[in-house]
């Protein structure tokens, strides 16, 4: 890109070149807002919050979302004051954790000038009278690129405007379906949030929406709409077909620029010319490829990137596959996945400790209320995973350590520890729940 710069600069070319800059814009600010996220809710994302300050040093994810924007607001309130740094902080959790029109507008931008694109400066190179052989593309592709891009619009639709289901004192026989397994889920827990409401099996109240959901998966930014029961598939719809739009947009570009290429190089008296030496040059094929990145940057640019995203978007369709042939949500995913953890923790915890000679039996007080092993309930999960702190956290989250055995580490919120997330050491040296699945 800063090669090209130099190029838009030096050329006299200036209005087509500033053509390619504004398209450049459209295209690659939002792509790589959304290419961002994407990768960060692929690969650094967490399950759930740290309750270890030394893995906290260690996780990239902690220090993006929690080290570096701390150290961007405080020195914001050094400049602005500490009352603007706190309207800036809610507002960034707005955007990220609440409801917001923001990525919904970035999708939408993402998507139609994507499309622009293909419309304007891809489909006049769909023809078919270059004489046959390589060069010809089948111009079935024009109608059939309308009829994917109805398509997808279509799935954002119905994944955005469908009802995830509400939980409510008059629909709860409906949505009791699941067994309580125990661990995650206990029968008779009431929901704090909302009245009369009892907390069935695989059902969250999601702040985001301000709903207690049925089978909560997670709350989609992008769609601004929780992802639940009955929209779970229409959810999976909106992947799929994203991911076809994706690789069938590459495979398209691909051989728009194979036409282009064997048009240059089946011309045998083709030279090009270099314009510092004034020499001609003979069209090899990396001459060839490097005149038609430069000459179509903007459909080169929408190539890489739908090769990109379509990798992106293929990893999370995978993962929800992955999930729902082992009939787990995102929400229950992220709980057994710090679940584990935290087992793993808590017998190192305690064979340090016997190594030691210090007390097992959790005789402290902090000990009998035992030690918190899943996620939060109050958490949000999203996209790009649990949430340490909710938009409207009841209280201040504190660690709570065992002063004798240092083995119970868990989350404690208004001084309370979690409810019906306790675990144990036995006298055999077992640490497992109260209730194990």
């Amino acid at each position: 890109i800063a090669t090209r710069l130099v190029a838009w600069h030096l050329s006299p070319r200036i209005f087509f070149h500033a053509a390619q800059i504004m398209w450049l814009v459209i295209l690659g600010v939002p792509y790589t807002i959304l290419l961002g996220l994407v990768l960060y809710a692929v690969l650094l994302s967490p399950a759930a919050p740290q309750t270890s300050s030394e893995n906290a040093k260690l996780s990239l994810h902690v220090f993006l979302s929690e080290v570096l924007p701390g150290r961007i607001l405080g020195l914001a309130a050094k400049i602005f004051g500490v009352d603007a740094a706190h309207q800036i902080d809610a507002g960034m959790k707005r955007i990220l954790y609440g409801r917001s029109r923001f990525f919904v507008g970035m999708y939408m931008v993402v998507v139609l000038s994507a499309w622009g694109t293909m419309f304007v400066f891809g489909y006049p190179h769909i023809y078919t009278d270059r004489g046959g052989g390589h060069a010809d593309l089948w111009p079935g592709h024009k109608p059939i690129g309308v009829l994917v891009f109805l398509a997808c619009i279509g799935s954002f639709h119905a994944a955005r405007s469908s009802s995830p289901g509400t939980v409510t004192p008059r629909s709860m026989a409906r949505y009791d379906s699941y067994p309580y397994d125990g661990v995650l889920y206990e029968p008779g827990r009431l929901c704090q949030t909302v009245p009369g409401v009892v907390r069935l099996a695989r059902s969250k109240y999601d702040r985001a929406t301000r709903r207690h959901v049925p089978r909560f998966d997670h709350y989609c930014s992008f769609l601004d709409n929780t992802v639940g029961e009955e929209n779970y598939r229409y959810f999976l719809l909106f992947l799929v077909v994203h991911v076809g739009m994706l690789w069938y947009g590459t495979y398209v570009m691909y051989r728009i620029f194979r036409a282009m290429y064997y048009d240059i190089s089946e011309d045998k008296g083709a030279r090009f010319l270099d314009r510092r030496t004034g020499t001609a040059i003979v069209p090899t094929a990396s001459v060839v490829l490097r005149y038609l990145s430069q000459r179509h940057f903007v459909l080169t640019m929408l190539a890489v990137l739908l090769a990109i995203m379509g990798i992106t978007v293929g990893l999370f369709l995978s993962f929800h596959l992955y999930i729902a042939a082992r009939g787990m949500t995102t929400n229950e995913w992220l709980k057994w996945r710090h679940y584990r953890k935290w087992h793993k923790r808590a017998t190192k915890d305690y064979e340090e400790a016997k190594a030691a000679g210090l007390p097992t039996e959790g005789g402290t007080e902090a000990g009998k209320q035992g030690c918190y092993v899943g996620q939060s309930d109050d958490a949000v999960v999203g996209c790009t995973g649990a949430t340490p702190l909710p938009m409207a956290a009841a209280g201040p989250v504190v660690e709570k350590k065992n002063k004798e055995g240092d083995c119970n580490t868990g989350s404690v919120r208004d001084g309370k520890a979690d409810e019906g997330k306790d675990a144990r050491i036995g006298k055999d040296g077992t640490v497992a729940p109260k209730r194990h699945p």
